[in-house]
């Protein structure tokens, strides 16, 4: 297939009622696009000479059954057909990564993605996320080995005195 030939999209145009839409369509104009098609859309963006300086400009918020990623440059846009492929010059090794399309982060598991999900997909995205201990607690280390040189020194130094 010629995926760059213009007749093998016609029907879709017909399909989904796309051909009495102004163009170039405009990234404000997504919300409502969304919501005539029944699908999600995502459109991305770059700011550099090589594409790499990659930013989302537009993350759809609805949960609908199919989402399609978009990249938008010169007033064009283009279907990104693999996602891990368009991120794929941020990986140092061949293993597939997932990806937060809200603020273009990588993980290798799911379970972190999901964890991820939970607060950067959240509407009130001033509230604070971690709270801190109560004024007065104190905090006991079980693993010594992820804490720095000087700390452990210094804990060392706090069991002699008390």
């Amino acid at each position: 297939m010629n995926a760059e030939r213009y007749h093998h999209y016609e029907r879709y145009f017909q399909e989904y009622g796309l051909s009495d839409l102004d163009y170039p369509i405009t990234p404000n104009e997504i919300p409502s696009i969304e919501d005539r098609l029944q699908i999600g859309i995502n459109v991305f963006s770059f700011y550099d000479d090589e594409g790499r300086a990659r930013y989302p400009i537009y993350v759809s918020q609805k949960n609908l059954a199919k989402t399609i990623d978009l990249l938008y440059w010169n007033e064009h846009y283009a279907w990104i057909r693999s996602f891990s492929r368009f991120m794929a010059d941020i990986r140092k090794n061949r293993h597939k990564l997932l990806w937060c399309k809200r603020c273009l982060s990588h993980f290798s598991s799911e379970n972190a993605l999901d964890t991820h999900h939970l607060y950067c997909r959240r509407i009130d995205f001033s509230d604070l996320i971690y709270t801190m201990p109560p004024e007065g607690s104190k905090l006991k280390f079980k693993h010594y080995r992820y804490v720095s040189f000087e700390i452990f020194c210094a804990l060392n130094l706090m069991s002699f005195i008390s």
